[in-house]
């Protein structure tokens, strides 16, 4: 197989992978695509990307979110190459406009394609070869031995197809694992035990893996990291060649705890409705409302419970995303716990209409123990949420309501303190 004939694999992949064309990607330049799970992709992840972008040096793909695109056009426009956006201080800039989302950049990941023909191997001198097809690979996992050959346990989505023991007797020195990403491009990764690097191994176990791979029909391919400079030699070694380089977003676990709603409005809101929700806040605060960070079902999101002296009064989620996106930018949630404020509250017929228009109807998201029977401004409602009212992406006259909700259960909450 020539040099071209596998960029033109690789590419085809890559653009399956990104939501683009083989042809973008050889014109160059930057292309942005919405995040997809095409078939035939690359899967490294079963859950929708968020932010995922790659540069073959003279095209670079961002996949992302559109709400996402202003920002990273902006980012990105004075990029006078699309691989100087993998700068780091570009990428510290990056990182930081994906955060409010609750997302953080991964490390960026290096890979190669092969430029020559590949050759079998025989045993070095004192050391013995064993090949562990994909059915052989299963006695190895859980694995922890080696993390770069093998995954950590079978994956169906990407299987561990093939792999090379160096054997030192009966002992393992060294092995190259190849696992199929995809039908055409298989990953070859390489560990060698501490006691047997300087020796060669990782360069000649690599090397009959890949002639056994091309062999097999499909092309071989090595990632590393940036700064593995022993990998990145073995790749030089074998043949293989820079090809792409790729980064993407991870959800945190529990984001950036000390972030404010404030800061989240200011970075990410239009600015149509930036003063608004702002001014909302500002009354929250003033008041003396507490804002604290939701752990739980929602420790992966922007999600704060605002209470008075302890009682809660709303729930504010801010940019949700995965299930909850479609509560993105904003969602407020009423509480009424412990009271029966809300049947019968002193709003006028306006008030209470659009209360009865945001009636939050139970969905079994878990976050509660279910839905039930309430009475709202007089009229009876059956499975509803703890939470009441739920007011999703709130316009003026809603957050107007808001405020007005919220002094009166600061008025509840007084009375029911006896203060």
């Amino acid at each position: 197989m020539t040099k071209a004939q596998v960029f033109e694999i690789a590419y085809r992949q890559l653009a399956i992978d990104y939501n683009t064309t083989p042809e973008a990607l050889r014109a160059g330049g930057l292309i942005f695509t919405r995040p997809a799970m095409n078939p035939g992709r690359r899967v490294y992840s079963d859950k929708l990307p968020f932010f995922e972008m790659v540069t073959t040096g003279t095209a670079a793909v961002i996949m992302a979110e559109e709400g996402l695109w202003p920002a990273l056009r902006e980012w990105a426009g004075d990029a006078e190459e699309p691989h100087w956006l993998m700068e780091f201080p570009r990428m510290r800039r990056l990182a930081e406009i994906l955060s409010p989302y609750g997302y953080a950049l991964t490390q960026t990941f290096h890979h190669y394609l092969p430029t020559r023909d590949f050759e079998p191997v025989g045993a070095p001198e004192g050391f013995s070869l064993r090949w562990l097809e994909r059915r052989e690979i299963g006695a190895y996992y859980p694995n922890e031995s080696w993390p770069n050959a093998l995954q950590a346990a079978e994956n169906p989505a990407r299987p561990d197809m093939l792999a090379l023991l160096a054997l030192d007797g009966d002992r393992p020195a060294a092995m190259a694992g190849a696992s199929a990403d995809s039908p055409s491009l298989w990953q070859v990764g390489i560990d060698v035990l501490p006691g047997y690097r300087g020796r060669g191994l990782g360069s000649l176990l690599v090397e009959g893996l890949s002639h056994e791979v091309a062999r097999r029909g499909a092309v071989p391919f090595y990632g590393t990291s940036l700064s593995n400079i022993h990998s990145q030699n073995i790749a030089w070694k074998c043949g293989f060649r820079p090809a792409w380089v790729g980064v993407s977003a991870k959800k945190e676990e529990f984001p950036g705890r000390c972030v404010s709603p404030e800061n989240l409005v200011r970075e990410t809101f239009p600015a149509d409705t930036r003063g608004r929700v702002l001014k909302f806040l500002a009354c929250l605060r003033a008041a003396g409302a507490a804002f604290e960070r939701c752990g739980g079902y929602w420790a992966g999101q922007y999600y704060w419970m605002v209470s008075y002296l302890d009682e809660p009064v709303f729930y504010l989620l801010v940019n949700g995303t995965g299930d909850e996106a479609r509560f993105a930018p904003l969602t407020v949630w009423t509480d009424d716990s412990g009271s029966l404020w809300l049947e019968d509250v002193p709003l006028d017929g306006r008030e209470k209409e659009l209360c009865l228009e945001h009636v939050d109807v139970c969905e079994g998201c878990g976050s509660c123990s279910g839905g039930r029977v309430k009475t709202i401004c007089g009229r009876e409602f059956e499975d509803v949420c703890r939470t009441s009212l739920r007011f999703a992406d709130p316009g003026g006259e809603e957050l107007e309501l808001l405020q007005r909700l919220a002094e009166l259960r600061l008025s509840d909450i007084k009375k029911y303190k006896e203060i």
